[in-house]
């Protein structure tokens, strides 16, 4: 692969031999990560819950964020909450990125900008 086959998420730079991250946003947040030890010329997988730690907050926009989520997850049939073997209440990474945060993310941009182009609606799909 090159360089362009990537996406960076910072500005630091790859560490030759260093531990690599992988993330894979799908139907949850598969993490992992790749270290390499010295005696061995090949990196070992090593799979991580990662996304299961709790969405930090870092200015008001995640604040509002997390208080939306909140709500969302404790009033709608969305699809965590019908695969949940009870309520809701953690707000994890994975619930805000992962595949079924879509109707989430799309309703708290839709309260918040309500002049936007409901492309997903106009097309007749629903995400409920």
């Amino acid at each position: 692969m090159k360089e362009m086959d990537y996406i960076r998420l910072t500005d630091s730079q790859p560490q030759h031999d260093a531990v690599k991250l992988v993330i894979g946003p799908g139907t949850g947040l598969g993490q992992g990560f790749l270290c390499k030890s010295e005696h061995s010329p090949f990196y070992e997988v090593y799979p991580s819950e990662g996304g299961h730690s709790e969405f930090s907050v870092r200015n008001k926009e995640d604040f509002d964020l997390l208080e939306f989520a909140h709500k969302f997850l404790d009033e709608s049939d969305n699809v965590e909450n019908l695969r949940a073997k009870g309520k809701v209440n953690r707000v994890s990474i994975e619930r805000l990125c992962a595949g079924p945060a879509v109707p989430l993310i799309y309703d708290f941009m839709r309260q918040r900008h309500p002049d936007l182009k409901r492309v997903l609606e106009d097309e007749g799909i629903n995400f409920h």
